[in-house]
């Protein structure tokens, strides 16, 4: 099923994450918001400000962020945790989310991971709030 959002330039097959970025655009507008980004995008707008040739072995790596918040924070959904065997709760899942947090925070972006429980105005302002955002 595919979703589309609510001023269709962001589309997804996930509920999770169109629930994610409507209720952030309701809240801040697409202020500094880019879903899904990838190693390049992450690596560009890193913090810590490497050099991209440093993490260069990094880059063919096909992970991307659900939602790059600028200037420092990614956001990951964590779908099925409440399911049996998601990928989210297998050895091999978890071990390459870890890998892929421990990344984002050598490179020094804050990462909050929720859960579908935690797709919430309130977990949404907290993350605003750590940025002083404010709403619209």
């Amino acid at each position: 099923m595919n979703y589309t959002s609510i001023d269709k330039k962001y589309s997804t097959n996930s509920s999770l994450n169109l629930t994610f970025y409507e209720i952030w655009t309701k809240t801040y507008k697409a202020k500094l918001l880019i879903p899904e980004a990838n190693m390049t995008t992450i690596l560009k707008h890193s913090p810590r400000h490497y050099p991209i040739d440093l993490y260069e072995d990094l880059l063919p790596r096909r992970f991307k962020a659900d939602f790059l918040i600028l200037p420092n924070i990614i956001v990951e959904i964590q779908g099925g945790t409440f399911m049996f065997k998601s990928r989210h709760n297998t050895g091999t899942g978890l071990s390459s989310s870890f890998e892929k947090l421990n990344i984002y925070s050598l490179l020094g972006y804050q990462v909050f991971q929720l859960d579908s429980k935690m797709i919430t105005k309130d977990w949404i302002l907290r993350i605003g709030d750590s940025l002083n955002f404010k709403t619209i």
